[in-house]
């Protein structure tokens, strides 16, 4: 009723004289929110609105059309063939593409390993077993366990690996110029402007270069408009790419048919496990993927199946060889650094440490399965939890 009583004052004040009686005389734009053409009929304002725009004032955006972050309406995103790239699947959330990536992979088109996987010399993203730079995000501090390691994160930040930002858009923006931020269940991410991408919003999505004018699609051949593995050339405005061999997709961003990623995220034939062997003698190799990944055997972890898995130690094999032995006696490392070690009768048992699980106490206990967090965002610590409660508030328990 208040939007219509304000309507309606304006119309008295644009439409209260006379002189303006006569249908199809021209009115102030800014009645149509500027963002159409303002004539009146029958002494009433009336807008036709631009394309893109809608509504009595040209205040919403047309179907087919979403809000950008300069708040004006720009046409819907559609998924192509590979925009995506191999480990990614597209969807259009709120008129804009989004990739949906694989395990393991992350990015605006899944061409980067996610916090707590790395990089493999095959191109797979596989899961940090050691603490690596990457490992939390950049923002935790990072301890390993049994093959596994566990993400002490800072209090904006959660998520396994420290990789979701807690808090509200309105605490802090962290999406760049191009994006707008967008508050989910008290976590933070970035929808970009068209053209943009990047967990920020501050690199140019994969077909589109970067002017002085910002993103735009590469009406000119780039450098980057094959995604450096092809040869552009430009025809009507319209970019055509042929690419390298074992390259695919309309600007060459995935392997063809018989490559796979590298180390270095080049596209290399795929492997097989005659040539390509990498198993130490504690796994048996198999393809996964186009590359080759080891399968261990009992008492042998690590990529390659060169290391111990707790509660076993190195020594030597009857054939001479290196071999994986269960801890009869007490070692240093048997009880993971989290327990007390015990040995009777050749078998080495462990008292784990409040806070800690398994075998060998190689597990840190989830203090959130029983929290009374009361459906807010817990965060797991060892042998203790913390709630992030309504308001931003840390608490042990939320009401």
């Amino acid at each position: 009723m208040r939007a219509l009583l304000g309507w309606t004052s304006m119309l008295v004040l644009l439409c209260g004289c006379s002189q303006f009686s006569k249908d199809g005389a021209s009115c102030p734009d800014t009645a149509c929110s500027s963002h159409g053409v303002c004539t009146y009929q029958d002494t009433y304002p009336s807008c036709a609105c631009a394309e893109g725009y809608d509504g009595v004032v040209c205040s919403r955006c047309a179907q087919g059309f979403h809000r950008a972050t300069d708040d004006s309406c720009v046409a819907d995103e559609v998924c192509t063939p590979g925009a995506c790239g191999a480990n990614g699947a597209c969807q259009v959330e709120e008129g804009r593409v989004v990739c949906a990536c694989t395990l393991g992979f992350t990015g605006a088109t899944c061409t980067e390993c996610r916090a707590g996987y790395h990089r493999t010399t095959e191109g797979s993203c596989e899961l940090d077993l050691t603490c690596l730079p990457s490992s939390c995000a950049d923002a935790g501090a990072c301890s390993e366990d049994a093959g596994r390691v566990t993400c002490q994160c800072p209090a904006d930040r959660t998520g396994a690996y420290c990789e979701q930002r807690i808090g509200s858009c309105a605490m802090g923006d962290p999406c760049s110029a191009h994006g707008r931020c967008v508050d989910t269940s008290g976590l933070v991410r970035c929808v970009c402007q068209p053209g943009y991408g990047g967990p920020t919003c501050e690199t140019c999505y994969p077909g589109y270069a970067a002017t002085d004018a910002g993103c735009v699609a590469g009406e000119a051949c780039t450098a980057s408009t094959c995604s450096f593995v092809g040869t552009c050339t430009a025809d009507g405005g319209l970019t055509d790419c042929a690419c390298n061999a074992g390259y695919t997709g309309g600007h060459c961003e995935r392997c063809t048919t018989g490559f796979h990623r590298s180390s270095d995220f080049r596209c290399v034939a795929d492997e097989d496990c005659t040539a390509h062997n990498r198993c130490s003698s504690g796994g048996t190799c198999r393809v996964e993927a186009g590359a080759t990944v080891c399968d261990c055997l009992p008492g042998f972890a690590g990529v390659t199946c060169s290391e111990c898995y707790p509660g076993y130690h190195a020594q030597v094999g009857a054939d001479g060889g290196a071999d994986c032995a269960l801890d009869t006696t007490c070692r240093a490392d048997t009880c993971r650094f989290h327990g007390q070690c015990s040995d009777d009768a050749g078998v080495a048992q462990c008292q784990c440490a409040t806070g800690f699980s398994g075998s060998n106490c190689q597990t840190n206990i989830d203090d959130c399965v029983n929290s009374a967090c009361n459906g807010r965002q817990c965060i797991d610590l060892i042998n203790s939890n913390v709630c992030l409660c309504d308001g931003g508030v840390y608490a042990q328990v939320c009401p």
